[in-house]
C-alpha cells in the first residue's frame, strides 16, 4: 500500500535502505558522499527514481537536502502490538516514519 505512492512511470528504482555515519565521523560531510555517490551509481545504471523509508531525524534532514519528497508518512503511536504496546520505539524520540522519494535526473543535477 505504500509502494502505491510511487508514479507507475517509474520501472526502475533505487531503495536506499541505511545512510549512516559512526557518531566519531559525523560533521564531515561523509553522509553527504554517501548519497552522492550512491544516486551517481544508481543514473549510471538507469535507475529512474529513489525512495528510502526513514525514521531518524538527521536522515529525514539529509534526504530533504537532496529534494526527496514526503510520500507517506507512519505515526508510530497509530501502530501496537496485540498486547497494546507501541510496535516502533525510537531511541532518539522520534514519532514518525517517513516513506520519501526522488526522482533522479542525471549526474549533473546529482551535486548540491
Amino acid at each position: 500500500q505504500k509502494w502505491s505512492s510511487i508514479p507507475r512511470s517509474v520501472d526502475k528504482l533505487w531503495l536506499v535502505e541505511v545512510i549512516a555515519v559512526a557518531g566519531d565521523f559525523r560533521g564531515r560531510g561523509l553522509a553527504r558522499v554517501l548519497m552522492e555517490f550512491g544516486m551517481e551509481k544508481a543514473i549510471d545504471r538507469g535507475v529512474h527514481a529513489a525512495a528510502s523509508e526513514v525514521v531518524a531525524n538527521a536522515s529525514i534532514a539529509l534526504f530533504a537536502k537532496y529534494d526527496y519528497v514526503l510520500l507517506k508518512e507512519v505515526i508510530h503511536s497509530e501502530y501496537r502490538g496485540e498486547d497494546g504496546l507501541p510496535v516502533f520505539v525510537c531511541p532518539e524520540g522520534e514519532k514518525a516514519a517517513q516513506l520519501l522519494f526522488k526522482m533522479l535526473k542525471s549526474s549533473t543535477n546529482v551535486m548540491h
